[in-house]
């Protein structure tokens, strides 16, 4: 669908790099945009009857000239996006809604305009080209080599649906951010990763244990997710890295169950499967959000208001799901070293105000005695690993939805970027990184114990909410900053 952008009075400097962005705009999403370079009295007409998509305004407006631009937003059939200058915000905020005006706080540069339009301008649901997957194929490929000189295979890449991975190694590293957001899963099996241990540490087979050969995936997923960041950016799209997730077992079920489209590019590494699925969902970037990231904030910040929040949605979904009730014990540092479990559950989400985690853990037998409350009607088998991850993502699926939903109190406005459950009858090693900070509370639920793990970071919320002052000084807490 054509879209019609007007730059009003703009600059020789600002027309030049408005043009730029269109045509560079234009390349990489396949959009067709019009472009008016008028005073507010040549674009009156088109403005009134609602064919302007967006419109930039930093050449400074007189009074009378901001009361004519007004008065034809009123009549105006739909209201653009409006990206003014802080001058112009000024004169125009009383007059137009705040999710429709932009106060642009940096000069109008080829880089800010191509922004803007990406991000405003890009729909929902966007389904990346083939262009974005071959330049990730190839950047997958280099890093390998670069760092182990050994040589991956590609296949052909292929549409898939959200499916179970049977593999003794997944790792899973999440982004969002500028429009999109979503999960890069790898799939292998421990004798890559001892085949890397050899190449990248100079270390016999033997001596590449499960702990070490989980760090070393972690370490390649970061890199590759890297040069995808990279790739991607040259389409036009930044992201931010967040969650990063490694299971490594002997038999374990893995499954990411948050939404959007699915890509496998497969790999071979001398007849070893060495995978990759892309998972991603595009969105409709707001203008805070916009505004937010002119901003580069840095802050990190443990909201009080979320760390009870999260507390009080885990004892009310276990006992809407399960009809238990679950008494909270201590708050501790959580391990973001690879330690053994049976079962682990995770929601994460983001957004322009931060980012959070909500994962559950608990031992093999506690998740058969809590699905047993559910499926005790309907006569399945608990014994299927399949059942139990069906019931245990509902619950997790529930936790984020009700903290979504609760959280907008607040003012924030998340997006479900991941959720994923891993399970099996014996212990396999897994390893979680949120950025932020990152924290365990274990409830008491009758005889048996369960764990949510808690990541939090807020740029959002005022320093007068920040809990982390409070938290680090509890009794037997132990700092360990989780990764950034």
């Amino acid at each position: 669908m054509a879209k019609t952008i007007l730059i009003l009075r703009p600059s020789k400097d600002m027309a030049a790099a408005a043009m730029t962005a269109v045509e560079r705009f234009q390349k990489v999403s396949g959009m067709e945009l019009t472009v008016y370079r008028q005073n507010i009295n040549q674009a009156a007409d088109a403005i009134e009857a609602g064919k302007i998509d967006i419109i930039f305004t930093a050449t400074t407006m007189e009074r009378s000239e901001a009361n004519v631009f007004i008065g034809c937003l009123e009549r105006s059939k739909s209201f653009p996006f409006i990206i003014a200058s802080p001058d112009n915000a000024e004169k125009l905020m009383s007059a137009i809604p705040a999710d429709k005006l932009c106060k642009a706080k940096n000069d109008f540069s080829l880089e800010f305009i191509f922004a803007c339009l990406r991000n405003l301008l890009t729909p929902s649901n966007y389904k990346l080209d083939a262009r974005y997957f071959k330049s990730i194929l190839t950047s997958v490929m280099n890093v390998v080599h670069r760092n182990t000189q050994l040589t991956l295979v590609p296949s052909q890449v292929t549409e898939v649906k959200a499916e179970e991975s049977t593999e003794t190694i997944a790792a899973v590293m999440t982004f969002y951010g500028d429009g999109i957001y979503g999960s890069l899963t790898l799939l292998t099996n421990e004798s890559v990763l001892k085949k890397f241990g050899q190449t990248i540490l100079f270390l016999p087979p033997e001596q590449v244990d499960r702990e070490l050969g989980m760090d070393l995936l972690a370490e390649i997923t970061n890199q590759i997710m890297g040069v995808m960041r990279n790739e991607l950016r040259d389409f036009g799209w930044t992201l931010k890295t967040s969650l990063q997730i490694v299971h490594s077992g002997d038999h374990f079920l893995n499954k990411d169950t948050a939404p959007g489209a699915s890509f496998k590019l497969p790999f071979k590494l001398d007849n070893e499967k060495f995978d990759l699925v892309l998972r991603y969902t595009t969105y409709q970037v707001s203008m805070q959000e916009i505004e937010i990231n002119m901003d580069n904030r840095m802050a990190h910040i443990m909201d009080v208001r979320l760390l009870n929040l999260a507390m009080d949605v885990c004892q009310s979904t276990l006992r809407g799901s399960f009809g238990v009730d679950a008494r909270r014990q201590g708050i501790h540092a959580a391990m973001t070293k690879p330690h053994p479990t049976e079962a682990v559950y995770v929601f994460h989400a983001g957004g322009w105000q931060g980012e959070y985690t909500l994962a559950i853990e608990m031992d093999y037998a506690t998740a058969q005695l809590l699905a047993k409350r559910v499926k005790k009607q309907d006569g399945e088998d608990l014994e299927d690993s399949e059942t139990q991850i069906r019931v245990f993502s509902t619950m997790i699926q529930k936790m984020g939805q009700e903290f979504n939903r609760l959280s907008k109190q607040f003012g924030y406005s998340f997006e479900q970027v991941y959720s994923g459950a891993a399970f099996s009858d014996s212990a396999f090693h897994s390893l979680i990184r949120s950025p932020g900070y990152f924290l365990q509370v274990p409830f008491v639920i009758g005889a048996s114990r369960i764990v949510l793990c808690l990541g939090i970071r807020s740029d959002y919320a005022a320093p007068l909410f920040d809990a982390w002052p409070l938290v680090a000084t509890m009794p037997g807490f132990t700092q360990e900053p989780a990764a950034s």
